[in-house]
């Protein structure tokens, strides 16, 4: 009797830190650390990491001032190209994020310190602030925005504007900034978060609706592309749209796996 009460004993010892170990596991997939969001893990100092941020906000923000002297479109076909979303988001992604790197310097020291004496700075990610909360989103919608429009402007528009310095600043340095970007940075990409993509894609959709629908009310022809004629090729518009639709989901799931192979390197 006493020896099989010592195994129970012994059985229910046993069980116990694994049964710890995989709370621990779930708790650490269900939260987040913040210094994610404002620091680079390749670094030791984070002022290059800042400075990073800064160069590329600031000639960002020149280059679509630059484009808009340039071209003077009207802003509702401004809204309308996807071009412009894509470089946009980069510019406030890019600034949004220096912004937190200059913010929150001193909690860094912080942090490190609660590191080394293994306590976990991580938390849930409803109790963190609303400016490191939103910019998870924002840096996700950035990275598949430019990869999906460089990819759509190589097979539907290239052969029409062939690759000349606007495109290629546009369409090829967007996308080679954005692959070095995730690189540096340790936001995590999940495969749900493809609902901000999605988001992000009907909005840009109902642009050119709107776009379009304000040209019939006016009597002129609005088309944000040739493939986007809703008057005379509906049917390709919808498919085109759908197959659009298709693409932002794999190359969501490519950028997953794109961090998840970051993250197994630090």
């Amino acid at each position: 009797m006493a020896q099989r009460k010592r195994r129970q004993n012994v059985t229910a010892a046993s069980g116990r830190p694994k049964h710890r170990q995989d709370n621990s596991s779930q708790a650490k997939d269900d939260t987040v650390d913040p210094s994610v969001f404002y620091t680079c893990p390749w670094v030791s100092s984070q002022t290059p990491y800042l400075l990073y941020r800064l160069l590329m906000a600031g000639g960002i923000l020149y280059y679509i001032w630059c484009d808009v002297q340039y071209f003077g479109v009207g802003f509702l076909l401004w809204l309308s190209l996807a071009s412009n979303w894509s470089v946009t988001l980069l510019a406030v992604h890019f600034t949004w994020g220096a912004a937190l790197c200059a913010a929150h310097r001193p909690v860094q020291k912080i942090q490190n310190a609660a590191r080394k004496s293994q306590h976990s700075p991580r938390q849930q990610p409803s109790k963190l602030p609303w400016h490191l909360r939103a910019y998870r989103p924002l840096s996700i919608m950035t990275y598949t925005a430019s990869f999906v429009t460089s990819i759509g402007y190589a097979v539907l528009l290239s052969h029409i504007y062939g690759w000349d310095l606007h495109a290629i600043l546009t369409h090829v340095v967007n996308s080679v900034i954005v692959i070095v970007d995730i690189l540096l940075s340790r936001v995590p990409i999940r495969l749900n978060d493809y609902v901000y993509i999605a988001g992000l894609y009907i909005a840009y959709l109902t642009s050119t609706l709107v776009y379009w629908a304000v040209g019939q009310m006016t009597g002129s022809e609005n088309i944000a592309y040739w493939f986007l004629d809703y008057t005379k090729a509906p049917g390709q518009a919808l498919v085109v749209s759908v197959s659009l639709s298709m693409l932002t989901f794999v190359m969501h799931c490519v950028l997953v796996g794109i961090s998840k192979a970051r993250d197994m390197f630090y």
